[in-house]
């Protein structure tokens, strides 16, 4: 699946992006590497995100979310976006973001890459594309 930003409608991709391992169609290297860490299950889901697609929906309506703050941009938000969406789709089918919170917020130093926040700062975001991975 694919979404346009133009819409943010799910589309059918028509390529059919090779695993460059296995050669399987539907690959991404999100899901090779959520799948060499989690199996079936982090290849799976790594077919379902697209991480250009998010980082292209989150840019677009983080402005419009209720922990929004002129003094943020985007690129400091946006590790917080992946660490959710990349956390969600390698986790337990099932598991809540409150079960994993205090890991999340234990790894979030290591995770943040130059993102100048602190996890009090992020976790809305981070909750967000958690909530918006889980939904799918």
């Amino acid at each position: 699946m694919n979404k346009t930003l133009d819409t943010l409608e799910p589309v059918v991709k028509t390529n059919s992006n090779k695993d460059p391992i296995t050669g399987a169609p539907g690959s991404h290297p999100v899901g090779t590497g959520l799948g060499s860490a989690g199996g079936a299950a982090g290849h799976a889901a790594g077919e379902a995100l697209d991480p250009t697609v998010e980082v292209a929906y989150w840019r677009a309506t983080y402005v419009t979310r209720p922990y929004y703050r002129e003094d943020r941009n985007f690129e400091d938000l946006e590790p917080a976006y992946r660490y959710g969406w990349e956390r969600a789709a390698a986790s337990k089918a099932g598991q809540k973001f409150e079960e994993v919170e205090s890991e999340l917020e234990r790894t979030w130093p290591t995770a943040r890459g130059k993102s100048p926040y602190e996890w009090k700062d992020v976790r809305d975001a981070t909750l967000d594309s958690w909530t918006r991975m889980r939904g799918r």
